[in-house]
């Protein structure tokens, strides 16, 4: 059975090089469904944070973590992660962290994604209440069809008597 897909040239469009065929606009549905696994590239390094940059995105697998201790007063960081190229990507993504100090729910630490037009959305929140702990871990698959989307971790401004600690990591495996 035979459905037709604009879909399919687009996701072929994300990997560089491909040329789009007659018939490869259709997905085939055999009368027979077999499962599959997700093979993507193997990790073969850990790397220091930011991995890539807005103008050579990574374009392979990687593990990567950023980790911000802060205490007493300090201004708001922002430091990347990672910037990735078109294509699809499994991120799996674990986020830690602990404050004790004034509680002001207008500040927080976030881990975010980030287009690459600038716009972002952040996965994970941590308020500035005290005393919390957090952690998290999530797992998902992205296709990008360009190149510059990244990951971040954004703290606000903190006061005086203020301790927090804060850590993301990304394993990021590319597909296609």
């Amino acid at each position: 059975m035979r459905f037709p897909s604009a879909r399919l040239i687009r996701l072929g469009s994300v990997t560089r090089g491909s040329i789009a065929e007659p018939g490869d606009a259709e997905l085939q549905l055999p009368p027979v469904l077999q499962p599959t696994i997700e093979l993507s590239s193997p990790i073969d390094k850990v790397l220091t944070a930011p991995v890539g940059s807005l103008a050579v995105p990574a374009q392979d697998s990687f593990f990567a973590q950023v980790t911000t201790i802060l205490t007493g007063v300090g201004g708001p960081t922002q430091p990347n992660i990672c910037f990735l190229d078109r294509g699809a990507w499994s991120l799996d993504l674990s986020f830690s962290g602990a404050f004790t100090g004034t509680t002001n729910t207008a500040k927080s630490t976030s881990l975010n994604i980030v287009d690459p037009d600038g716009a972002g959305f952040q996965i994970v929140i941590l308020p500035f209440i005290t005393p919390i702990t957090i952690a998290r871990q999530s797992t998902f698959r992205f296709v990008f069809q360009l190149d510059g989307w990244r990951f971040n971790m954004s703290t606000s401004a903190t006061v005086a008597l203020e301790t927090h600690v804060f850590t993301a990591s990304i394993n990021a495996r590319k597909s296609v």
